[in-house]
């Protein structure tokens, strides 16, 4: 059998495919796109991209496993895991001052999510 002709596309490939990065297979989260564009929580908080969305947690705290949840072609990848240590003010806060179409279209909350603090 004898091997086709080398053409000079096969070569171009060969030296530009170690240089690319393989395309993800689906589009980017929350997440990505808030690091990508420079969206951050304050006030000691931080968020996390996950394969669904993002978390938003206590920042120099370890990243909490957070469990995917069901969504629609429609949500898939607007996740926001709310993480214990997080107060939901900070969290409407950062969500409020997000453009709309980069807003969570689905939310987990963690047990130790406080709901306004004691003053």
């Amino acid at each position: 059998m004898v091997p086709p002709p080398v053409t000079s596309d096969d070569r171009a490939w060969r030296l530009l495919a170690p240089r690319l990065r393989p395309m993800p297979c689906q589009p980017p989260s929350l997440g990505d796109l808030w690091r990508s564009h420079g969206y951050v929580p304050g006030k000691g908080l931080t968020t996390t991209p996950t394969a669904d969305g993002a978390v938003i947690h206590p920042a120099g705290r370890p990243v909490p496993v957070v469990r995917p949840v069901r969504c629609t072609a429609a949500t898939r990848g607007r996740t926001l895991h709310v993480a214990a240590g997080v107060d939901l003010a900070d969290v409407g806060a950062f969500v409020h001052a997000l453009p709309v179409d980069l807003r969570p279209a689905n939310y987990t909350i963690d047990a130790g999510v406080t709901f306004g603090r004691a003053i």
